[in-house]
C-alpha cells in the first residue's frame, strides 16, 4: 500500500511540474507551432504607459491603445495595477480599471502575447523595469499563456527597416508599412509587437528583407535575401 501511495504521488507530483510548465517563455518557434492563436497581444512595457495592441483574428480587428497607472502609484501598487490591467485585457479584453481579475480559464480563446525584450543598454530606471517585465512574464506563467520576446533591435528592424530608429521615425513608418497612424510611440511599438506575433505564425506576410531577417532572427534561423527583378528591358 505504501509503495502504491508512493507511485501516485509521484506520478501527481509530475503532472503538477508539466501543469505549471505549460505557457510561459519557451523558444519563439515552439510558441506560435503549439496553438492555432486568435489573439495576438503586443505589449510594450512600461512603468508610466504601458502600450498595448490586441488583433482578433477571427473579427480581423485591432483595439490600441496605454496602460496608465495612477499618478500617485508606486512600487509595488503600480506593477499590481499594470499586471491586472494586462489580466483583464487577457481575460476580457477590458482595460477598466475597476474589471475582473479574475484568472483566465485554459479553455479560453488561445492568445499568443509578444513582448519587447530589456533594453539591456538602457539603466535609467533598469531595476524598476527588470521588476515589472518579472512581474509580467510571471503573471502570463501562470495563466498558462506563452510569450514571445522581441529583443528591441529585431522590432525596430521589422518597422523601420534597420535596427535603430528614433521615435519619430517609428511612427512615421508604421504609417508608411501597415498604414496605422498612431501618435504615441509605446502604441507604436506594441502594433509593430502585433505584427510580428502575426507574421511569427505566419498570418501576416512579411513585405520585404528587413521584416523576413527580423522574423528569422527571432525563430532562431536565417532568411535568404530576394533579389528584385530586373525588367525585361534591362541589359
Amino acid at each position: 500500500k505504501d509503495a502504491t501511495k508512493n507511485s501516485r504521488r509521484e506520478r501527481c507530483a509530475v503532472t503538477s511540474v508539466e501543469s505549471a510548465g505549460r505557457g510561459g517563455n519557451v523558444d519563439a518557434k515552439t510558441a506560435v507551432e503549439a496553438e492555432d492563436y486568435r489573439f495576438i497581444l503586443g505589449l510594450d512595457l512600461s512603468l508610466t504607459a504601458t502600450g498595448y495592441a490586441l488583433y482578433d483574428r477571427q473579427r480581423n480587428r485591432l483595439e490600441h491603445g496605454l496602460i496608465q497607472p495612477f499618478k500617485d502609484a508606486e512600487g509595488m501598487g503600480r506593477l499590481n495595477y499594470i499586471q491586472g490591467v494586462i489580466v483583464r485585457l487577457i481575460k476580457n479584453r477590458d482595460t477598466s480599471p475597476h474589471g475582473s481579475s479574475r484568472l483566465a480559464p485554459l479553455n479560453d480563446p488561445p492568445i499568443l502575447v509578444v513582448i519587447e525584450h530589456y533594453a539591456f543598454g538602457k539603466i535609467n530606471r533598469a531595476h524598476q523595469m527588470g521588476e515589472l517585465g518579472g512581474v509580467v512574464r510571471f503573471v502570463l506563467h501562470r495563466l498558462h499563456i506563452p510569450y514571445v520576446d522581441v529583443a528591441p533591435t529585431n522590432l525596430k528592424k521589422f518597422i523601420t527597416g534597420k535596427g535603430i530608429g528614433k521615435k519619430q521615425i517609428i511612427l512615421k513608418e508604421l504609417y508608411r508599412q501597415f498604414g496605422i497612424d498612431v501618435d504615441d510611440d509605446n502604441i507604436a511599438d506594441a502594433i509593430g509587437l502585433c505584427f510580428v506575433g502575426r507574421a511569427l505564425i505566419g498570418e501576416f506576410k512579411c513585405a520585404n528583407n528587413s521584416q523576413r531577417e527580423a522574423v528569422a532572427k527571432i525563430l532562431g534561423g536565417k532568411v535568404k535575401k530576394t533579389r528584385k527583378k530586373k525588367d525585361d528591358g534591362d541589359d
